[in-house]
Order: C-alpha cells, then structure tokens, then sequence
C-alpha cells in the first residue's frame, strides 16, 4: 500500500529544483549496474529533499555521500573490523567519524543502502540525535523505491501489525523507551522491537501532522531532551502515548 507522499507532506521542492546530490560509489570486487546507480543518486536527492524540508536548509543538496558496497561478506566484515564497528548489523552501517556508508552486497541491500545515507544526512544536520529519531527516518526511508523513475514510499505493515501485538501485550511504553540510552540499541534481542517502535513512531507523526517533526526537531535542536520535546508539541508523553494506542488498536 502506497503512503502519502512525504514531497508534498513536507511542502518541499520539487526533484527538478534541486542541485545535484554527489553520491560517490566504491565498488569492492564487483561494477554497480547503470541503474542501480541511477537509482541511488535519486533516492539520495529525495532524502536531501526531506532533510532540507525538516531542518529549513538547503545545505543537504550538496552533501558527498560515500557509500563503500562490498560485493563478498569477508570484505565486508574485514571493513567491520578496521573501522571498529561492532557488527549489530551483518548488512550495513553508517560511521560518523568516516562519514562513509558501508553496506555488503546482500539480494536486498538497496534497503539497507537507503537507510544508512539517512544517518548520514541526520548526522549533517544533527550531531548527536535520539536514537529513535535517527533510526525511526531511517527506517521510513528502507520502503522507498525507484518506479518509472519517480520515487514513491510505501507502508511497512510487518512493522506496524508487530507494534499493535505488542501494544496488546503490554510491552510499549513511550514514557520510559523516550528515556532510553544508546546503550539499550546494543541488545541484539531487543533490536527490531526498537526499531518498530521508533519507526511507528514517525509513521504517526507523517501521517498526522508531518509538520510536527520539524517542531520536535527544533525542540532537540534548543537543547530539549526527548521527553521535553515531546511534551513541548503534544502538552505531556501520557498524552502522545494515548494517541500512539489510539491510532495503532
């Protein structure tokens, strides 16, 4: 199922006002196919477009996004190594400090690829964002894809169909997962679960009122923690997590 798109749920340009994005691909052991690649570059000007959008700046249109994409795991892995990344993730990974994406070749690896570039667009304009915010886009951008070539977004239900379940369990509890540090995304158990309810999240938010992203994100950008930002837009996090089960049951 389609979603709304985000271009006019953000009251963006349109693809053909924007600069070029430069998107720089090192191919390890293999050549990108022509489409591929041109679908990269205009997946990359779509998340410039919505950064643009969410942070009032024009800065991300000319952003150099470095994706290394390894063709074999064991580079892939070797690349885990030398940087110093963990490895929670066997497909992908953004670093900061190198301001490069690092994604191994996997059949469904444009997924992954879409949703590393968004931390490095967050990362450009953010330093240091809640961990909900930065993999909850992420997240929202891993359903975006190239048809005839425009880019369209699609609903994820095997996302929000697990939320409702655990809703109905009793396990999501906005007032305590908005508290929670980066220490709680090193749990490799708990991970989808976070990740499902971070992208829930801004689901909520797009489809309601996208423009309130832009107030919690200026919120955080004064120095608000989660919870004060939340609270500054919706009045307290009870108020905001009645909505959330509202929505999802």
């Amino acid at each position: 199922m389609k979603a709304c798109c985000l271009f006019s749920l953000f009251s963006l340009l349109s693809l053909q006002n924007l600069l070029g994005q430069k998107v720089v691909l090192n191919e390890a052991g293999f050549r990108m196919e022509e489409k591929d690649r041109n679908d990269i570059e205009m997946l990359a000007q779509y998340e410039a477009m919505i950064y643009n959008g969410l942070f009032n700046t024009r800065k991300n249109d000319s952003l150099l996004i470095t994706i290394n994409i390894y063709k074999k795991f064991s580079d892939y892995k070797k690349a885990c190594q030398e940087t110093g990344y963990p490895m929670l993730s066997r497909t992908g990974f953004y670093s900061p400090g190198l301001r490069t994406v690092f994604v191994y070749k996997h059949p469904g690896f444009m997924v992954t690829l879409v949703h590393e570039m968004s931390h490095s667009f967050m990362r450009h304009n953010m330093s240091n964002p809640p961990r909900w915010l930065n993999e909850g886009i992420a997240v929202f951008f891993e359903s975006l894809s190239v048809e005839n070539g425009q880019v369209s977004v699609t609903t994820q239900p095997g996302r929000t169909a697990a939320v409702k379940r655990e809703l109905n369990e009793g396990n999501i509890h906005l007032e305590d997962f908005f508290r929670l540090d980066d220490g709680a995304w090193q749990n490799k158990s708990t991970l989808d679960y976070m990740y499902n309810v971070s992208y829930s999240i801004i689901f909520l938010i797009t489809k309601t009122n996208p423009d309130i992203t832009k107030r919690i994100i200026l919120a955080l950008k004064k120095g608000y923690d989660s919870t004060r930002a939340i609270e500054s837009v919706y009045g307290s996090v009870g108020a905001f997590a009645l909505k959330y089960r509202l929505f999802y049951q």
